[in-house]
């Protein structure tokens, strides 16, 4: 009797240690469950990451930038160039036709003293000269109107190149910011599959 009393209580322990050991078991599982699932979350997420932002497509928009910068640039100066030889040509032929002006009235206004024709073609001179000067102010206005046009419109330009600059200094931010977070996301998934 004291034997099947004592093979009872061995049993029983063995019994209680097998419930406990299944216990373990049961939570062991589902802890390996859980840490499989978070890791195949964690693989999705890197998935993602990196098939959205390639650092190849960065560098390349940035390239872009820079060459259509590089471009207008270019484009300016070329600009800058023709304007200052148009200058050079304009102030030249406004010299040219105030000597020929000047020219004109001296010879028109030596015969004006003896002749009645030639008083009325040196006033009708005067007035042609009159209005020419007129008509050369009306021009640089206009000029003077279409250049503050193009300042304004260069000023406009640079303020969308300034805006580009932010864009681009945003996406380096967020190269970084993604380039870390895969990384984090590495060394997540390189520590789960060594566990």
């Amino acid at each position: 009797a004291v034997e099947s009393t004592q093979s009872t209580g061995v049993t029983a322990e063995l019994l209680a240690e097998i419930k406990e050991m299944r216990a373990e078991v049961a939570e062991l599982v589902s802890g390996m469950d859980d840490r499989e699932a978070e890791e195949r979350e964690l693989e999705k997420q890197a998935a993602k990451l990196s098939g959205k932002v390639t650092r190849d497509a960065h560098t390349r928009k940035i390239l872009e930038s820079v060459e259509r910068i590089k471009r207008q640039k270019d484009q300016i100066v070329t600009i800058l160039t023709d304007v200052r030889g148009e200058q050079k040509e304009i102030n030249a032929l406004n010299g040219k036709i105030e000597r020929v002006f000047v020219e004109t009235d001296e010879m028109i206004f030596r015969d004006a003293k003896n002749n009645q024709l030639c008083k009325q073609a040196y006033k009708l001179l005067a007035n042609l000269q009159s209005e020419f000067n007129a008509f050369v102010r009306a021009l640089d206005d206009t000029a003077s109107t279409n250049r503050e046009i193009r300042d304004l419109e260069d000023q406009l330009l640079q303020e969308r190149d300034r805006n580009v600059a932010a864009q681009i200094a945003k996406v380096e931010q967020d190269l970084r910011t993604v380039s870390g977070e895969n990384k984090k996301l590495a060394r997540v998934v390189a520590a789960r599959r060594s566990e």
